[in-house]
């Protein structure tokens, strides 16, 4: 143990933590500068987004409107291997359930699943880090009892009236144990239109949770073009 934390002390000296925008050195532990946090992400007008289909009618919480540097942020996580990202979101998503007051309609977090072609792809769920930080900063247990069943098209490549029909009856749950009767947090990293979210709550609560609550990092501004989402606009470039 002592070994090990030698050699931590080391490669922290040698190679210290770095702010994810400005590049300052952080404590550790940190992976964003008091500056950049408290100019760019000043959690003093949390969203909340509408979360609904035919079976499913709830809120998303988000710290975060998906836009400038925000948008950014999640696209270089989703799109250019920045998992350490997750840490700082899962933070974020946590403090803005508390500062809502809704730490008490959570017991259990849940992350939205991606397909394993996707996982194989990316080598991680960008969901599943946000979800488990934030379970771990709400002092709850995270589940992972979700699975993605068919590989379908990426919704933000999908016109706004397209993304309904192309979540459908794509999410399953391997076992309900663990969310049998609980007030679940269920994970995602952006909430553009909801549908996912909700396909995904439906399905949890169609195996025996008691309530669904939504959180994501971030959410789309409240007017956009009604057949291009930002996202697609930010990630056209990149080859996933």
């Amino acid at each position: 143990m002592r070994k090990q934390s030698l050699r931590s002390k080391l490669l922290d000296m040698l190679f210290p933590p770095r702010c994810i925008f400005c590049n300052e050195i952080v404590p550790i532990g940190s992976c964003i500068c008091k500056k950049c946090d408290d100019k760019i992400f000043l959690l003093d007008d949390i969203q909340t987004a509408k979360v609904e289909n035919e079976s499913f009618h709830g809120i998303c919480v988000a710290p975060y409107l998906y836009e400038d540097k925000m948008q950014e942020l999640i696209v270089n996580f989703k799109f250019y291997h920045k998992p350490q990202y997750g840490t700082f979101f899962g933070n974020k998503l946590a403090e803005a359930v508390c500062d809502k007051g809704m730490e008490s309609m959570c017991e259990v977090v849940v992350s939205v699943p991606i397909s394993k072609e996707r996982l194989k792809e990316r080598g991680y769920n960008q969901s599943e880090l946000i979800a488990k930080k934030t379970a771990e900063c709400l002092g709850i247990p995270y589940a992972n009892c979700m699975i993605k069943t068919k590989h379908n098209s990426e919704q933000h490549r999908l016109h706004l009236k397209d993304r309904k029909e192309n979540v459908k009856g794509v999410y399953e749950l391997e076992e309900n144990k663990h969310i049998t009767n609980k007030k679940v947090l269920l994970v995602d990293d952006i909430v553009t239109t909801g549908y996912t979210l909700a396909e995904c709550a439906a399905v949890l609560m169609k195996h025996g949770a008691k309530e669904v609550l939504c959180g994501a990092v971030a959410c789309r501004p409240n007017v956009y073009s009604d057949t291009r989402d930002p996202f697609e606009e930010a990630c056209r470039h990149t080859s996933v």
